[in-house]
């Protein structure tokens, strides 16, 4: 089984609750889930949900792009936006992709995302 957890100890999520990490109950869960999404990497999105909310939230775009380019992603975002006006940046991790105009919003974006996605297969086995 899958949990959300806000920093209030509710299940769930919403607007000015951290989005902490998502776990699974056993392998096998995890396995079975896998099996049935094979679009969407769990293991690195449960990875992605632990590790983004304990680094700060000036390092979150960093630790994003990292995770996003050493895994396989997709990371459009140009290095000068001023370039390309306006700007619609784009990422995608473990499948879940996150959209915004501004790139310091895009981790946020992505957590909560991933967290309505895996809120969702909990919903519906």
């Amino acid at each position: 089984m899958i949990a959300a957890y806000s920093s209030s100890g509710a299940i769930g999520s919403g607007a000015g609750m951290d989005i902490l990490p998502h776990a699974c109950a056993n392998r096998a869960a995890m396995d079975a889930l896998q099996k049935r999404l094979p679009n969407i990497d769990l293991a690195l999105v449960v990875s992605g949900l632990e590790l983004l909310p304990k680094t700060s939230t000036d390092g979150r775009l960093l630790a994003l792009k990292n995770l996003v380019i050493n895994n396989g992603g997709i990371w459009a975002v140009p290095e000068s936006p001023a370039d390309y006006q306006p700007v619609i940046y784009e990422i995608s991790l473990g499948g879940i992709p996150a959209v915004d105009n501004d790139p310091k919003r895009l981790p946020e974006n992505w957590m909560r995302a991933a967290n309505n996605i895996l809120t969702a297969i909990e919903a519906n086995p």
